[in-house]
């Protein structure tokens, strides 16, 4: 028997045949409620009003070049 046959048969002894999803599925799916409503941080509510701005100037017809400016 050479090493790899002696490593594989060892890891197929050593980790289980199935593996349960079930608990880590609802482990990375539960998430708390205070994250999803989680108040936006000062850079965040300005990067929105820029990007808004930027939109409603688009809207106008201006040119990204000149929204730029």
């Amino acid at each position: 028997m050479n090493l790899s046959e002696i490593i594989s048969k060892e890891i197929k002894n050593k980790i289980p045949m199935y593996i349960k999803i079930t608990n880590m599925q609802n482990e990375i799916t539960d998430v708390e409620a205070r994250d999803r409503t989680r108040e936006f941080t000062d850079k965040q509510k300005e990067k929105q009003k820029l990007i808004l701005e930027i939109k409603r100037e688009s809207a106008k017809g201006r040119s990204d070049r000149s929204i730029a400016k």
